[in-house]
């Protein structure tokens, strides 16, 4: 068995809102995010995971499907319509199995999908694989938004040339009349 991957590559301690409704699992869960190096924040309430995830911006939310009140898949769809809070990937927790509930996981806005009981190594590797693919998407964004202002920049100095060549192609031509 491999072991577990690091969480050293990432700018800062990432932090993981946990969304389940069973405290025993959820200190389960707590504890093995821990041990590997990642901060958590939990709730099992739905209403109270939506306000979290806005007030904190974790980097990664693992949310229950099946919780009271709102399920996972409203929660989902709900954060992926907020502008605060779209680009936090959410990975999927559940007992739930079938390929409809998966599809269903996908199309509210879940970047992935694990089935309880959890085999923690895979857990790890997918949050590692989340929170990775969100840093690069970020560094990413950075540079296109680097490359626009470059690019205004560039633009703006090519209109002032054209405009002092036309300048200096009318006096020149004023001299020569």
């Amino acid at each position: 068995m491999s072991s577990p991957p690091a969480f050293t590559d990432q700018p800062s301690t990432p932090t993981i809102l946990v969304v389940e409704d069973n405290p025993a699992t959820t200190n389960v869960i707590r504890a093995q995010l821990n041990s590997h190096g990642l901060a958590t924040i939990d709730t099992g309430n739905s209403s109270e995971a939506l306000q979290m995830a806005d007030q904190h911006h974790p980097d990664l939310i693992l949310l229950d499907v099946l919780l009271e009140g709102m399920d996972g898949f409203s929660i989902c769809k709900k954060l992926k319509s907020n502008p605060e809070t779209k680009k936090i990937p959410i990975i999927f927790m559940t007992v739930l199995t079938s390929t409809a509930d998966k599809v269903k996981g996908f199309e509210a806005g879940g970047a992935d999908y694990i089935t309880k009981p959890f085999e923690w190594n895979e857990v790890l590797c997918r949050i590692s694989y989340q929170l990775q693919l969100s840093q690069l998407t970020k560094q990413l964004q950075e540079r296109n938004e680097d490359l626009r202002r470059h690019k205004e920049d560039l633009e703006t100095t090519v209109e002032q040339r054209t405009l002092e060549l036309r300048q200096s192609n009318e006096q020149l031509s004023q001299q020569n009349r």
